[in-house]
């Protein structure tokens, strides 16, 4: 009994697997990626078909329907038929990877871009009290407009502020007791002690808006983690579209007779994984409808 079970199991094995093989193939060809919202390409689903009608065939042969060289022509005929398909199917992948990266640096771009809207924007209610009605002001106020801001000026020799502890007449000039003000001398000298001891000075001075937000001191420590140079000429621009024509859409609204609300829309809102006419997940930056002038961005929340 178990001899013959096993010349079935043996008999029929090849087949079962192709056919089984080939409806998972199918399977997964038809079912959405849940990630792309989007079926496998259709040199993958012919695939399948083909691996699913090479386990049919098999088996016909097996059943013996069907004659050895019917049988031998037919899976020749699939194999080549699989390998056109593998090669499509690669080339179809390679562009997906392709688009892939495609939509996830325009999105990079685009949260860069609503970042720094964002940026121009509160520094301009911080000056003005509310938001700027357009990105022609908003450009004005980069370019023309200045801030009372302050700059600190290291003093020392080496440059930069002493790395260590106070010590000598230094702790005298501090008015540091070494035994009840241990913990302050452990923690070596700060800014405001610098100040104190001669070594940095804190000057003010009027600065460039475009200068201060974007090319100060403070701000060229995280230029390495920016997707792009800032340019106030592309304020309103969406980058990566290929075309200049592409602008962000800038919405003010009154709350009330001093303030208001934003809302900046990326108008292109590019996905290639869509199809024209689909509807597609805009990002934002702001809100209308909240009345605490809300200037979160849309993959923030």
């Amino acid at each position: 009994m178990l001899e013959q079970l096993g010349l079935f199991t043996k008999k029929y094995l090849f087949a079962t697997l192709l056919i089984v093989a080939g409806l998972v193939l199918v399977k997964i060809a038809i079912t959405p990626d849940e990630a792309l919202n989007r079926t496998q390409s259709t040199p993958f689903l012919l695939g399948g078909v083909a691996v699913l009608l090479a386990g049919i065939v098999s088996l016909l042969y097996t059943l013996e329907l069907i004659n050895k060289i019917v049988h031998f022509v037919v899976m020749i005929g699939l194999l080549v038929f699989c390998v056109v398909l593998t090669v499509l199917s690669v080339n179809s992948l390679e562009e997906t990877i392709a688009m892939k990266e495609q939509k996830e640096k325009y999105d990079a771009d685009v949260k860069q871009s609503l970042d720094d809207i964002r940026t121009v924007q509160l520094a301009y209610k911080k000056v003005y009290g509310h938001f700027a009605p357009d990105f022609k002001e908003l450009k004005r106020f980069l370019l023309e407009d200045k801030v009372y801001n302050t700059i600190p000026v290291v003093l020392h020799e080496s440059g930069q502020i002493p790395d260590r502890q106070p010590k000598g007449w230094e702790l005298d000039t501090l008015g540091y007791d070494p035994i009840e003000d241990e913990a302050l001398i452990l923690d070596g000298i700060d800014e405001q002690e610098a100040i104190k001891l001669g070594y940095f000075r804190v000057d003010t001075a009027w600065v460039p808006v475009l200068q201060d937000l974007f090319f100060s001191e403070e701000a060229l420590k995280n230029a390495d983690q920016r997707k792009f140079t800032f340019d106030a000429d592309k304020l309103s621009t969406i980058r990566n579209t290929g075309d200049d024509k592409f602008e962000f859409k800038l919405i003010t609204k009154e709350l009330d007779s001093l303030t208001n609300a934003m809302l900046v829309i990326d108008t292109y809102a590019f996905n290639p994984f869509k199809e024209e006419g689909q509807p597609r997940d805009t990002m934002k930056l702001g809100s209308l409808d909240l009345s605490d002038e809300s200037t979160n961005g849309s993959w923030e929340q």
